[in-house]
């Protein structure tokens, strides 16, 4: 099972959706810590990732942070540091992907386009890291999903 960026990087989108079928589900009581994000996958990927979210409004998307049970944030890095945008619902449900009940984060109905169609999916990577896919939940979109990888941070 690949583990180490380098290994993940050089993975396509088939082969990371095949490993995260195989991770374990995340409780959502282990979700109470700060997460550092990175765009994982094929180069492509990579290189368009964080122009496409600064096009969207996470511009300097910088990771997540899980507060409570049910809420979440992503964090965007300013000059004046982190800053809370875009808040997410903590939920379980089945994965549209192969049906494993799993951690999911959703945004509200009255957040900005597209973040109110999308949904993130969280599966143990390992014991610090969390292997997450990003997908469009609408029609024709919503078998097409995109990774990022999280790490586990010191609260600081």
């Amino acid at each position: 099972m690949a583990k180490t960026i380098s290994e993940l990087n050089s993975l396509s989108l088939s082969k990371i959706g095949k490993l995260f079928y195989t991770l374990s589900p995340i409780d959502v009581s282990e979700l109470n810590a700060l997460y550092r994000a990175e765009f994982i996958g094929p180069l492509w990927l990579r290189i368009t990732a964080g122009p496409a979210l600064s096009l969207t409004g996470l511009r300097g998307w910088w990771g997540k942070e899980f507060v409570e049970s049910t809420i979440a944030y992503n964090l965007v890095a300013t000059d004046s540091g982190r800053i809370p945008k875009l808040q997410m619902a903590i939920g379980m449900a089945p994965s549209p992907f192969d049906g494993k009940r799993t951690v999911q984060l959703t945004y509200s109905f009255d957040a900005p386009i597209p973040w109110r169609y999308v949904t993130d999916e969280l599966r143990w990577l390992d014991e610090r890291r969390i292997l997450a896919m990003t997908y469009v939940n609408r029609p024709l979109f919503y078998r097409i999903a995109f990774p990022f990888l999280l790490s586990q941070q010191e609260n600081n």
